[in-house]
């Protein structure tokens, strides 16, 4: 059998079930809340309930355990423990939610679990709506780079009977992209699991790669264009405010199926971005595709850019840092890839002139 890797989704029953009404009700107040919006004295309680839930968990039985904790509910229900299996626990970024997911961690290690690892999503907030949508982002991304290369060597679950409602919703999505199974749970006392098995859901692929160099500027700068270029296109890839239209959450969704294929493939064409023959030759001579994917969303973000306010907007970007060159190189930039590559250019009127591409060094001393 294939490993099993294990994705559960972590709320706060395991501080709230079995506790009085008055703590039950402090601790679902501020489910929501980082460490630092505490008072002292919600603090001082909140702390020594996860204090007590931390001592009880070391002498459980594990029907008990399953009583005070959603999320080891459905692993145990699984029998998903032992070195066998992998668990990734996805946490709120609160300061019970970090809590949580540490406690079940560290219990899934006590019972010979290597690799119990709490997830902790940056800005996802089930309280907030603009935080809860960058934190699904965050998960999309997640899932992206952690669940992909794993999905032909091991079998991926989604335990969703524990977590927030909100997030349940997003990850069972997620689930019927990466996982091969998701698991719930019956209503009521010793129910069983239910388990549904992965369906082949596919979106639609061809209006994402005849329009590819549009989604990549919308992907990576997180960009919007007008709404009028959107018509036509599926509803659901799109939010539409006003005039404008950005990705959706789905949309990112479906363009990160599809993007690795095509921006490991030839150069995406952008306007007011003109390639020349040194620029097409050093990335066609490129044989890594993560570099090769670096460089296309690094081009989609200069366009973007460069179309707002030229080479204004290139300098003031923190992640591409462009800067011009000096004696005979004068008139000629350069901007980064990442931390190591780099792309030099020229200004030409209202179009930028991509002139070479490749290490940090290569590029600067021929730009």
């Amino acid at each position: 059998m294939k490993p099993r890797v294990l994705i559960s989704t972590v709320g706060t029953s395991l501080l709230t079930n079995e506790t009085c009404p008055e703590l039950r009700n402090i601790l679902i107040q501020t489910a929501n809340w980082r460490e630092s919006e505490y008072d002292a004295d919600r603090k001082q309680r909140v702390d020594r309930r996860i204090e007590e839930v931390k001592a009880r968990l070391q002498n459980a039985s594990h029907s008990d355990i399953r009583k005070l904790s959603a999320e080891l509910n459905g692993i145990l229900g699984l029998n998903a423990i032992g070195p066998q299996c992998s668990h990734f626990l996805l946490a709120t970024d609160t300061f019970q939610g970090e809590a949580t997911a540490e406690m079940i961690a560290e219990w899934l290690r006590n019972q010979g679990c290597q690799h119990a690892t709490p997830v902790k999503l940056e800005k996802l907030n089930t309280g907030n709506e603009e935080d809860f949508r960058r934190g699904i982002d965050d998960l999309l991304k997640w899932c992206d780079e952690q669940l992909q290369p794993l999905r032909a060597g091991d079998r991926i679950i989604f335990n969703l009977v524990g977590g927030f409602k909100s997030l349940q919703a997003y990850a069972h999505t997620l689930g019927m992209i990466y996982a091969d199974e998701i698991v719930y749970l019956f209503e009521g006392a010793g129910s069983p699991l239910l388990r549904i098995p992965r369906l082949p859901i596919h979106f639609d692929e061809a209006p994402l790669k005849k329009n590819a160099p549009m989604f990549a500027r919308m992907d990576k700068p997180k960009d919007s264009v007008p709404a009028e270029e959107v018509k036509g296109l599926p509803e659901a890839y799109f939010e539409i405010s006003g005039d404008d239209a950005a990705l959706s959450l789905w949309g990112e969704l479906a363009w990160s199926q599809v993007k690795r294929e095509i921006l490991t493939g030839a150069l995406l064409c952008h306007s007011r971005l003109v390639y020349e023959s040194s620029f097409q030759h050093n990335y066609e001579s490129i044989n890594n595709n993560d570099l090769r994917i670096a460089i296309q969303e690094a081009l989609a973000k200069a366009a973007v850019l460069w179309a707002r306010n030229g080479l204004q907007s290139l300098r003031a970007d923190g992640g591409l840092q462009y800067e011009d060159y000096s004696g005979k190189n004068k008139g000629i930039g350069h901007f980064r890839v990442n931390d190591g590559p780099r792309i030099s250019c020229k200004p030409d009127g209202s179009n930028l002139r991509l002139r070479h591409c490749g290490a940090h060094d290569v590029v600067n001393n021929n730009p």
